[in-house]
């Protein structure tokens, strides 16, 4: 999702206060995000977190 807003891990990591080796964790599905990420992600993309969780399930279907 982040790559839809031309956005880098480090950007995206000073737009939610969360570490770039986090967020990094999260892209590399290493972590699962809380919901308290899902909505300062989701912030920091403008989209709501509903918009947000949809993105990640339907990537997690393509792995399966």
């Amino acid at each position: 999702m982040r790559y839809l807003h031309n956005m880098t891990q480090t950007e995206l990591a000073k737009k939610t206060g969360l570490s770039q080796s986090y967020i990094s964790k999260l892209s590399l599905e290493a972590k699962s995000p809380t919901l308290e990420v899902v909505a300062l992600i989701s912030t920091a993309l403008n989209i709501c977190p509903f918009e947000l969780m949809e993105v990640i399930l339907q990537d997690n279907e393509h792995l399966e």
